[in-house]
Parts: C-alpha cells; structure tokens; sequence
C-alpha cells in the first residue's frame, strides 16, 4: 500500500506513517476496547506530503475540483484508495482570515499512487452559515461557532473529518485539559492525555522499555482539571483506515514512530504505520468500575494502568490495588464563552 500525504501550501517533503493496538479479554472487572498488530518496518509505505496550492509531479494536493486527469487512467475494478487520515487534530479559525490547508494522508493499494490523479481529495464544512472550504481544504470562517470540516476521497468516496473552531478573538472561548466523565463520547479528533490523578502524574511519549514513562502534572482540587500538563504526550484520538474497530492514538510529532501499540501484555511501543492491529485500542468507559478502560483490541489482555512501583503505564493483568492504578482520560476541551 502507497501512502501519499497533503501539506500545507507549497512544501512537498517525505513522511512515513504510524500503527495501532486491541483487545478482547476483560481484566478484573474492567472493560475497554483497543485493535493490535505488529507491522515490518520494512513495509512501511512511502508518504509525500502535500496539500499546497499547486500539485506537483511528486505529490498531489487536495482539491474540491477533481479535473479531467483527476481520475485513475486505470479501470478500476478494484478499490484504489484504502483511507484517507487528517492529522490535524482539530483546526481554529478566525472570522475573515483563511486556514492553512490541512495535513492529509492518503493511503493507497499497492500497484496505485498519487500520480494518477491531480487532486485526489474534495472537501466541505458542515454549516455554511458558520465556515466555508476551498479545494485545497483551507477554510474561511464567517461567524463564531463549530464545524466539522469533511474531505473525500474522489474514488472509493473514503473520507476524514477534524473539527474546526471558528472564532473572533482568541477571548471567545477557553482551553482546558477537562477530566473525562460517564457521560462523555469520545470523538475522532479528540486529544488526550492518559493520566494517575492519584499520583500526579501522567504517560509522556516515551515507551523504552516497553512502557509509558511518566511525567508530573497538577490538577484543582478536586481533579477534574489538569492545570499543567507538563510533558504528558498529548495523544489524537482515530479510527482505522480499514474501518475495523478500535481506535488509534497518535503522537504526530513524536520521532521514531506516532501510533502507539500494544505487542504484548505489559509492553506498548510506537509504529510508523496505521495499517497494524496492535496500534487499535477498545476505549470505553466502565460503569461497573467507574472508570475508562482502554485495553488492545486484540487478543491481548489488560488494561492501561499505573505502576507506582516503575512510574509508568502499560496494559496490565491486574485489579486496582495501592500500587496499581486505572487510568484515568483527560481531554482538550475547547468552551465558547
């Protein structure tokens, strides 16, 4: 599978992708969901980014207006593009001023790739009344509000959305690291951050040893707000590609692989690529437990908690005790005032 990836106005540089967890089995009184597999680097697809005004012969930007060459020269008696990601994890904009365009990857079957089309992509808000795109994916924001902005790929109608917070002044709405509650939906595009309120602390990005380290963070006082984040890695919440079940988590500005995986009970990592089962994670909350449970969505059993003992996160085979603890989710919540 080739990857092909959009960036913003004029820049064409080369990427590689990312790879997911799962699982199945509930671990004392806990439920999460989460999909896993482990991916050869050696297959990771080649990625160019561009989503710049002008397409180029070695990457193609996105445009609402596919042209006449847009279209495979191929027949296409099978599927040409598999998924299309935003790695935005969500967009603001500002009444009067337009975006950048977004980064975009697209991957595509092997034996296809970006040079069959001009512009693979189209785009659109889902209130005009609110924002507008152009073909590129930049947006133009006429009032205060929130929209999803959409993009679609022009064969095999795969698509991806991000958020777009549309704004006068930066005074029109707050942000804060909100803790997750029963109540809440995850959503694709959400950031998070997977935290020990009890311990102050919170996973980083760094997984030697085949754990998440941690951090120090501070809360209020009662825990429902993480008021410094520190240097907790702030995860983008996805879905697969393949549109199997699970999500993905994704550190993209993390060097040496963006998705973290689960290979093994008490062992995380991070892969290059998307195309891995073991970068798919069951997150769900647990009612029985009160709690989030995020466990791989494969076959692989456990879910993420702290270990007091080592300072760091990974799934485990174990029940809350003094020095293992459930982990808890806080999410970037943007409020309108």
């Amino acid at each position: 599978m080739k990857k092909a990836i959009a960036l913003s106005l004029l820049a064409s540089t080369l990427l590689i992708g990312g790879c997911k967890p799962s699982s199945k089995k509930k671990v004392a009184s806990s439920s999460t969901e989460s999909v896993a597999s482990k991916e050869n680097p050696s297959s990771v697809p080649t990625s160019i980014i561009s989503s710049g005004i002008a397409p180029t012969s070695a990457a193609t930007s996105t445009s609402s207006m596919p042209t006449s060459s847009s279209t495979s020269s191929v027949t296409p008696t099978s599927e040409i593009i598999e998924g299309v990601f935003i790695r935005d994890a969500s967009i603001e904009a500002k009444v009067g001023v337009k975006t950048e365009a977004p980064l975009v990857d697209v991957y595509y079957t092997e034996g296809h790739s970006s040079e069959e089309f001009d512009n693979p992509l189209t785009w659109d808000t889902s209130d005009h009344s609110i924002a507008t795109s152009d073909q590129y994916g930049r947006v133009t924001a006429t009032s205060k509000g929130i929209v999803t902005l959409t993009c679609t790929s022009v064969v095999d109608n795969k698509s991806a959305f991000v958020k777009v917070y549309c704004y006068n002044s930066e005074s029109d709405f707050e942000k804060s690291w909100k803790r997750m509650e029963s109540s809440d939906t995850l959503t694709p595009g959400d950031q998070l951050i997977i935290a020990c309120p009890q311990e102050n602390k919170a996973a980083t990005d760094d997984c030697s040893g085949m754990k998440l380290h941690s951090c120090d963070v501070t809360f209020n006082t009662d825990k429902s707000v993480m008021t410094n984040p520190g240097d907790a890695a702030q995860f983008v919440l996805g879905t697969d590609y393949k549109g199997r079940d699970g999500y993905n988590l994704e550190v993209p500005e993390r060097e040496g692989g963006t998705y973290l995986a689960c290979t093994n009970e008490k062992k995380v990592s991070f892969f290059d690529t998307p195309k891995a089962t073991s970068n798919l994670w069951e997150i769900e909350y647990n009612n029985d437990q009160s709690c989030w449970d995020m466990r791989s969505a494969t076959t692989i059993d456990g879910w993420m908690m702290y270990n007091k003992n080592l300072a760091q996160f990974a799934p485990y085979q174990s029940s809350e005790t003094e020095f293992m603890k459930v982990i808890t989710l806080y999410r970037l919540t943007r409020t309108f005032k």
